[in-house]
């Protein structure tokens, strides 16, 4: 027994715990960007890369296609909405230079996400709190396992897969990690040139603030909230630089939200008061995370993270005071998510609002369990204080929860994808491959745009689909030539018309 339990040990120390975890990080995303190759453009992807893909076109310039996307920006800004960052990458989808490059949309996804939740979690936990790069890998590799692989159907798609909900969402939600990142970097750079460090978080803190409205409201809570402890804790005077990054954002926010463009878009939805979205995003908020969030994958990658957090927490001198606190700061900041969606449309239906609501709950779920974690040891080992500071070996105790809990997700994913084999969005990936939908709907796709392409100013009819991939299918063209999705198409290829049998 004491053999078992020192081979445990010496297996499960916080290295050997990183390294495995990203080892099944990237195993389990190539099937999701492996499947992506058969991906195309659907819906808003025609309407805003109409401009760049016709100049791309005729002139094969880059400056004419930026040229074109910044007309379109403008355009967006005094008649439609005013995110303008998100207005911008929109009309560049990867298919402005082929349809067959429309795959690379995972693919950007996913290394943004990955290199600004690595980023973010290595500025707070190693630069703030001294923890090591592989506690850091640790914690950065079980956020993102539940990031990609614990959205849900219809979340999974439009954060992932479909180019005008990924990069307006999925992609500046990654810009506002990478600029929380900065920003808590240059809040502990004390180099004398730390001005000139600024200006690039500055430009990101603009952009950011001018990206979509629930990041948006979301980074200005974030960078209220500094200006309030810098006030109140009478830290100017060591903090006041970074009001320059702070300003960028409020002004690319403030810029946003002054647009004409919104107040268009709002004639045509059904605007809830400012009041009632406030409050209903708290109901919506705790039903979603109680019903639908808080699953056991959660609850036992999240149990997996307490000995790395309490391992950090050993070698520090903060105190982790009031927990109470960050937790309801968390439920806030999670709930002023859904606030932009009710007050300016009135609904949160669609799946990349709850998918990126749910990426920011699974985040502040981790600060929290890592900030408890941290409370509970300097209140229950007051007077323990980890020999060797930079140790990444754990107590046999902490090893054997993490055993128990990583086998624990093992064997429920085993016997859960046996019956629910879309459970996970890897599994999906497998199931759309291993069936033929994903490959079919890639060929029935690859045809209908041969048919545009050779049927310019033509009225073309097309056959309906006969696969519909659960990852790669967001929605299609209808029987109706007047549906907007339908003229998307028809003005993008220069038909006449375009319509399904």
């Amino acid at each position: 027994m004491k053999a078992l339990e020192k081979w445990i040990q010496k297996a499960v120390t916080i290295k050997n715990l990183a390294i495995f975890l990203t080892i099944i990080y990237c195993l389990s995303i190539l099937p999701v960007l492996w499947v992506a190759k058969y991906n195309f453009p659907g819906a808003d992807d025609y309407t805003n890369g109409l401009r760049c893909y016709q100049a791309w076109n005729t002139t094969h310039s880059l400056l004419a296609v930026l040229k074109e996307a910044i007309g379109r920006t403008v355009f967006e800004y005094t008649s439609w909405r005013g995110c303008f960052t998100s207005s911008f990458l929109s009309a560049l989808p990867p298919s402005v230079w082929g349809e067959r490059w429309y795959g690379m949309t995972t693919l950007i996804i996913i290394l943004s996400l990955t290199a600004s939740i690595l980023y973010f979690v290595f500025c707070l936990l190693n630069i703030v709190f001294k923890a090591d790069k592989y506690s850091c890998l640790s914690i950065s590799m079980m956020i993102l396992i539940l990031l990609v692989q614990c959205l849900r159907p219809g979340e999974r798609t439009e954060l992932l897969y479909w180019y005008s909900g990924a990069i307006n969402y999925a992609f500046i939600f990654s810009l506002e990690l990478f600029f929380l990142g900065a920003l808590i970097k240059a809040a502990c750079n004390k180099d004398k040139n730390t001005i000139r460090h600024l200006i690039p978080v500055s430009v990101l803190g603009f952009f950011v603030g001018a990206g979509n409205q629930m990041s948006s409201l979301n980074a200005l809570i974030i960078v209220f909230t500094v200006i309030f402890f810098i006030t109140i804790f009478k830290k100017w005077k060591e903090y006041g630089r970074l009001m320059i990054p702070i300003g960028f954002c409020i002004i690319g926010a403030a810029l946003s939200y002054a647009a004409p463009g919104n107040w268009v878009r709002a004639q045509s939805s059904n605007m809830m008061s400012p009041v009632k979205a406030i409050l209903v995003s708290f109901y919506c908020c705790l039903d979603l995370s109680a019903s639908k969030w808080i699953t056991w994958p959660v609850i036992l990658l999240m149990a997996a993270m307490i000995p790395v957090f309490w391992n950090i927490a050993q070698k520090v001198d903060f105190k982790f005071p009031c927990p109470i606190f960050p937790l309801i700061y968390g439920y806030c900041l999670t709930s002023a998510m859904f606030t932009p969606s009710l007050f300016s449309l009135g609904n949160i239906a669609a799946g990349r609002i709850q998918g990126l609501t749910y990426w920011v709950f699974i985040l502040m779920l981790a600060l929290c369990v890592g900030y408890v974690t941290g409370w509970a040891q300097k209140k229950f080992q007051k007077n323990e204080r980890s020999a060797e500071l930079h140790s990444h070996s754990l107590s046999l105790d902490s090893s054997c929860w993490v055993l128990y809990c990583i086998g624990l997700l093992g064997f429920s994913s085993i016997i859960t994808v046996i019956p629910e084999p879309s459970y996970y969005t890897v599994t999906s990936a497998i199931r759309d491959m291993m069936n033929g939908s994903a490959a079919g709907y890639g060929q029935e796709m690859e045809s209908r745009v041969e048919i545009y392409k050779n049927g310019a100013g033509q009225e073309i009819v097309v056959d309906p689909l006969k696969n519909y991939p659960e990852l790669l299918f967001f929605n299609d063209i209808s029987g109706d030539t007047e549906d907007w999705i339908n003229l998307g198409v028809a003005k993008y290829y220069g038909l006449d018309s375009v319509s399904i049998k």
